[in-house]
């Protein structure tokens, strides 16, 4: 898969509920933030940006470096932090945070400059994630970039097809299953999961001698088809919900 598609999924992922991005940022910046706070989407070239109530900011990124393909994840806060502070208060420095899929860079440093020419570095940390299970990443919180892992797994070395059916079977459906138990996930975000990691499945597995088999295609489509009687379900029983606010796009699209 080209980048084009990379940010198409990043925008995918982002389009599920605010319900859903408020956990994930909450369990990845260790913020606090109730399920009732407004949440902004905008989106610029390969880039998604978060506008949480009136303080938090947030970059995700997407990006292929050597070859290694890469998610990050940046707070912006402090800047604004420091542009409205008073004299002698505090400016509140939180680290980015770069979640990366493949072999993890060395330690980088970022340096910010502010108007009154005081410069502060900082530690840019990569968080390895080639080593993460379908299970320990929703465990961490960060079930939302479950179909990039696909790249993870398939990257590691060739995968035979039983392999593969316990990947998609038990670890990405369990996963899946849990994060919608644990309140991670709404309904619609756990089923849209299925279908984004279905596409992941088809583009990664397109080429594999086994999927010329009609049954091995069902079982993709089988285990990873959304369950609209189940979302029916869950409709009728769910009391109304507000609309989400939509993106502000800037730039080209997929």
């Amino acid at each position: 898969m080209d980048l084009s598609e990379d940010i198409w999924m990043l925008r995918e992922i982002f389009q599920l509920s605010n319900h859903a991005l408020l956990r994930m940022v909450n369990r990845l910046f260790d913020t606090a933030y109730a399920d009732t706070e407004s949440v902004w989407r905008e989106q610029e070239n390969r880039s998604v940006y978060l506008r949480i109530s009136e303080e938090g900011r947030y970059a995700f990124q997407v990006r292929r470096l050597d070859g290694c393909f890469r998610v990050s994840a940046e707070e912006h806060r402090y800047v604004f932090d420091y542009e409205s502070r008073t004299d002698g208060s505090v400016i509140e420095i939180r680290e980015p945070r770069v979640l990366c899929f493949g072999k993890p860079e060395e330690e980088q440093r970022a340096t910010l400059e502010f108007p009154g020419k005081e410069r502060v570095t900082l530690k840019v940390h990569m968080l390895g994630l080639e080593e993460y299970s379908p299970e320990k990443l929703e465990e961490q919180g960060l079930i939302l970039f479950l179909p990039f892992l696909f790249y993870s797994f398939a990257g590691k070395r060739r995968r035979r097809k039983e392999e593969w059916e316990h990947f998609l079977i038990h670890d990405v459906a369990g996963a899946l299953d849990k994060g919608f138990r644990k309140g991670s996930l709404t309904a619609f975000d756990q089923q849209r999961m299925k279908q984004l990691c279905r596409h992941m499945a088809w583009k990664l597995l397109c080429r594999e001698s086994w999927m010329s088999d009609i049954e091995n295609q069902e079982m993709i489509l089988h285990v990873l088809e959304a369950d609209l009687d189940f979302l029916r379900r869950i409709s009728v029983s769910a009391p109304p919900r507000r609309s989400r606010p939509g993106y502000r796009t800037s730039g080209g699209s997929r």
